[in-house]
């Protein structure tokens, strides 16, 4: 259950990543100019075939290249430059296989869980109108629990095919929207495959995916949330861009990280203006494995989490990990956004104003005692604050979500 170095937490050692760097530019560059500059320099080294650009992206300014020591020596020099990383690996924030779910419930009841806790929700604003991408392995967007509301938006990995041969993509995504496993049931859901059915990924491909969430955001002008359950050591160019995309309006959920450390030294966990959502169990305390600390900013159930799986359109599964809390929180933001647009900002405070207080143990230092909470409850005073709205039980009481 150890992150490995923006690896895997279940893989057993590092992966290989496509060598390179992301270079960042300052405000101002204009980088057609700079990599004139550049292509200059790689045709004056004696080492052509280890320089190159990789990719440019959009929504933000900065590229992926590869280039030779001295090559990346005189960038280092440059005015032009803000920062640059060297590419590193990225993947899931998933824990364990094991028993039924009782996410949903949780998140809708200020007191502990019990076996007849039901789900309660808005019907008439469950998610709808809201994109949410879930930024992933991929996602079974023909799963009977999207009822036809998910789509394909982009496969970032070269090679990898438009599917989730991992299968930790669709447990999010169905945790996030589907009808029976999800938290904003009328949510539309847009699958953005940035790592590979191995579950590995790299920096390059994850900044591609975010870009390319950005755009799409511009152009749609719809509610968006990314979702992220992902993540490795702290980064200052993966929290700039993500940040980047917030202040573009983009609502954005990430896991805190699987290594019961503090999630200050984790990104995107650490990203300004994101919930970076810790893990919680049934007994209401920090999961074992979740991060904590003052860049968390809420915990969610990760412990036990059932969702849909890649291996039929009725498939699910059991795993564990803050990979499993993200989802629950990317919804209830979708709640909130379909009930009233609004800024990321706001968003986030709101998410943190409804959270259910002082009920977590075994937090770890720093952390908040905060739990999610989707605004919704089976008592009299949240009937009459929602009047005109269905407060629905979605299982029956003898079941547990699964």
């Amino acid at each position: 259950m150890r992150l490995l170095s923006l690896t895997l937490a279940i893989a057993a050692s590092v992966l290989a990543v496509d060598p390179g760097y992301i270079v960042l530019l300052r405000d101002g560059v204009n980088v057609d100019e700079h990599l004139y500059s550049l292509r200059q320099e790689f045709a004056a080294s004696q080492r052509t075939e280890d320089n190159g650009i990789i990719h440019i992206y959009e929504s933000f300014n900065g590229y992926a290249a590869k280039m030779d020591p001295n090559v990346l020596s005189i960038l280092t020099n440059s005015d032009d430059i803000l920062a640059i990383e060297a590419n590193k690996e990225y993947s899931i924030m998933d824990v364990q296989s094991s028993p039924p779910s009782w996410g949903l419930p949780r998140i809708s009841s200020r007191n502990a869980f019990t076996l007849n806790t039901p789900y309660f929700y808005n019907e008439k604003a469950a998610g709808q109108g809201v994109d949410v991408y879930v930024v992933d392995t991929g996602v079974r967007i023909e799963h009977e629990d999207f009822d036809g509301r998910a789509v394909w938006g982009i496969t970032v990995p070269k090679g990898d095919k438009d599917a989730d041969g991992q299968g930790h993509g669709t447990h999010v995504a169905t945790t996030i929207a589907g009808n029976k496993y999800g938290v904003a049931k009328q949510a539309k859901i847009i699958a953005v495959k940035v790592l590979k059915d191995n579950g590995s990924g790299n920096l390059f491909d994850v900044l591609k995916g975010i870009d390319w969430v950005a755009k799409q955001k511009e152009t749609t002008k719809r509610p968006s949330v990314i979702n992220m359950s992902l993540g490795g050591p702290k980064s200052f160019i993966i929290n700039f861009v993500v940040e980047l995309a917030v202040k573009k309006g983009v609502h954005v959920a990430v896991a805190a990280g699987n290594d019961n450390k503090d999630a200050c030294q984790y990104s995107p966990a650490s990203a300004n203006g994101v919930v970076s959502t810790g893990a919680s169990n049934i007994n209401d305390e920090r999961a074992f494995f979740s991060n904590f600390g003052e860049c968390v900013t809420l915990f969610a159930p990760g412990l036990n989490i059932t969702a849909g799986w890649k291996d039929s359109n009725t498939d699910s599964k059991t795993i564990s990990g803050t990979s499993m809390a993200s989802p629950h929180a990317a919804g209830v933001l979708a709640l909130i956004l379909s009930e009233k647009d609004m800024t990321p900002a706001e968003s986030k405070e709101k998410i943190v104003s409804l959270a259910t207080k002082d009920k977590l143990t075994k937090l770890g230092d720093g952390s908040p005692n905060l739990l999610l909470f989707n605004g919704y409850q089976k008592s009299i005073s949240a009937k009459k604050s929602f009047t005109g709205f269905k407060i629905q039980r979605l299982e029956n009481n003898n079941n547990v979500y699964f």
